[in-house]
């Protein structure tokens, strides 16, 4: 795996609502990465 992710911004993207996306993205690929 390359270690990439795609977000997609658009026009209702809000910088509270895309921060809050980039932890559950990282949370989920560190527990993932650790079973």
């Amino acid at each position: 795996m390359l270690g990439t992710e795609l977000l997609v911004i658009d026009a209702d993207t809000t910088v509270r609502q895309f921060t809050k996306e980039i932890r559950w993205n990282q949370a989920y690929h560190r527990l993932a990465a650790g079973l």
